[in-house]
């Protein structure tokens, strides 16, 4: 039977899609379902959100909104959500399959499963979580890896790590890529000017984007800001992004800084209004310590903007040739980066033309019809079970 014409009730894991709050995982699987419901028309599309849902986010007519609870905030609460009531809900519902965008995935539905996982920052950096979410997520993804039917990694550096941790064959895992929302584009200079009046009293600018917690080395980033200033130069730093966890040691390093006063947080910022911070400015800092893909350097090199960006982990994968690439652990290497993206203008322009090349060859249409492959590969695997 073809699974492009068959009616099936698909269970989806759609949690993360709270407004206002579409953070990394939210924009991912919002992107993506938007796309995957209108590649199977036919199928009943089953939503289940932890708390009361925002009806946008209900894409086509073939898409119902449940509502299960509790909110799951929380690990005790994440346990009930993903292991019992959704589980439950899915047997309810007679799904024939349960798809998750986020790693986490509801468990024990005995349907077929198809579970994305993005990274396992947890292992690498387990101190900068509470123990609960450690054990938890050292639980929970440890099952949600070996079990899901077909499993999917946002990079080949995520894809290494998953095998190495958990044992499951690469050759089993599709590729399924951030890729760059609308609006993500270059901005004239006049709309230019207007953001950065807005945002730094006119002052040119480097951008940081992304949630404030230890992963992101915002500790570094600013002392190499501090350093670069110290070196004669004169752009500010924007931080892009709300504050997260584990924050007391940034907040002493933000006020030991020289330059401090340059330094500016923006908070929680809607995407309109974030494209066109990143568009504005004069290049993107971006040096984790860890990261499974690293969406804002796509996002920054569709505007034209130079990169700046770790050596590590998935960074390299992702950047290719378009970005200078830093040592995450040297506050000097990460401010000789910022001194050289502003200081050589024929270094800026290769990599401003490099990024808008490199930006195209991510595309959510690619990513969503992969997921809809493999959902086609769990309905077969369902449908051979049955047989048996």
């Amino acid at each position: 039977m073809n699974p492009y014409t068959q009616s099936t009730t698909i269970g989806v894991n759609a949690r993360l899609l709270v407004p206002g709050r579409l953070e990394g995982l939210g924009w991912y699987t919002f992107e993506i379902l938007r796309r995957l419901v209108t590649l199977r028309p036919k199928a009943t599309w089953i939503f289940y959100f932890d708390r009361p849902f925002d009806p946008s986010f209900v894409f086509a007519d073939n898409v119902r909104g449940v509502v299960i609870h509790p909110p799951a905030r929380h690990p005790i609460l994440w346990h009930i959500w993903m292991a019992m009531n959704v589980p439950r809900a899915v047997r309810r519902d007679k799904c024939d399959v349960v798809l998750s965008l986020e790693g986490l995935m509801p468990l024990s539905c005995h349907v077929p499963s198809v579970n994305v996982i993005h990274d396992l920052g947890f292992v690498h950096e387990p101190s900068h979580l509470p123990w609960m979410v450690r054990a938890y997520y050292d639980y929970h993804f440890r099952r949600a890896a070996r079990e899901a039917t077909v499993l999917g990694t946002i990079s080949e550096w995520s894809r290494a790590d998953v095998t190495q941790r958990y044992g499951r064959n690469p050759s089993e895992m599709f590729l399924v890529p951030n890729a760059i929302r609308d609006g993500f584009e270059p901005l004239e200079e006049r709309e230019q000017d207007i953001v950065r009046a807005e945002l730094t009293a006119g002052r040119r600018y480097f951008v940081h984007v992304g949630l404030l917690q230890p992963r992101k080395n915002i500790q570094r980033l600013m002392q190499a800001y501090d350093l670069y200033r110290k070196r004669g130069g004169n752009l500010s730093l924007v931080l892009a992004g709300r504050k997260g966890w584990a924050l007391a040691d940034m907040e002493r390093t933000f006020e030991s800084l020289e330059f401090k006063h340059d330094i500016h947080f923006t908070g929680y910022v809607e995407d309109k209004r974030l494209q066109r911070i990143v568009a504005s400015a004069e290049a993107l800092v971006f040096v984790p310590t860890y990261e499974g893909f690293g969406v804002p350097v796509i996002e920054a090199m569709a505007c034209g903007i130079p990169v700046v960006a770790s050596r590590t982990s998935s960074i390299p994968e992702v950047a290719g040739s378009a970005a200078i690439l830093v040592d995450p652990m040297s506050v000097l290497d990460i401010a000789q980066g910022m001194i050289d993206v502003t200081s050589d203008p024929v270094l800026r322009k290769n990599l401003r033309e490099r990024g808008l090349v490199r930006a195209k060859d991510f595309s959510w249409n690619r990513s969503a019809e992969i997921v809809n492959a493999m959902i086609d590969v769990a309905l077969r695997s369902g449908q051979t079970s049955s047989q048996r």
